[in-house]
């Protein structure tokens, strides 16, 4: 995802009440679905995972999450519970 340093930790700063996972091994395993089941999703998706993983628990927290990364420009991809096998938990940038 590569989203600036200081951009993560400004968020990070605004939203420290949040649980939030930077291990870089269960950072790539959260970044993934079952997408490694199709051989074309597997080539296009392998490598890319997400910078951070931030896991809100209500709705009010997703609205902060999401407001925070718009007004600094850090993509978002969002998650549910990783189930489905079209990359759609993938992060792309």
């Amino acid at each position: 995802m590569n989203a600036p340093a200081s951009n993560i930790e400004q968020l990070h700063l605004e939203l420290p009440d949040l649980d939030w996972i930077t291990e870089p091994n269960k950072v790539a395993r959260l970044s993934q679905d079952f997408s490694w089941f199709s051989p074309v999703l597997k080539r296009q998706l392998q490598g890319k995972h997400g910078d951070i993983v931030v896991k809100p628990r209500t709705e009010d927290e997703i609205r902060r999450v999401a407001a925070a990364c718009a007004r600094r420009g850090i993509p978002l991809t969002v998650r549910g519970s990783g189930t489905g096998n079209y990359g759609q938990s993938t992060p792309l940038y």
